[in-house]
């Protein structure tokens, strides 16, 4: 039913859950697990201009 899910994982307690439940649905239907791991926005402009 499912080939691939994608689950997302910040290293909270709710991204562990979901990879918890991300597994049990992969093991009940035989599916690959696509792990998707967003960072917050970084600015590099507080370290000022970059030398183009």
């Amino acid at each position: 039913m499912f080939d691939i899910i994608a689950v997302p994982v910040d290293g909270s307690e709710y991204g562990y859950k979901a990879a918890d439940v991300a597994i049990e649905i992969a093991k009940k239907f035989d599916s690959k697990i696509a792990a998707i791991h967003v960072l917050e926005e970084f600015s590099f402009s507080n370290y000022g201009e970059s030398e183009d």
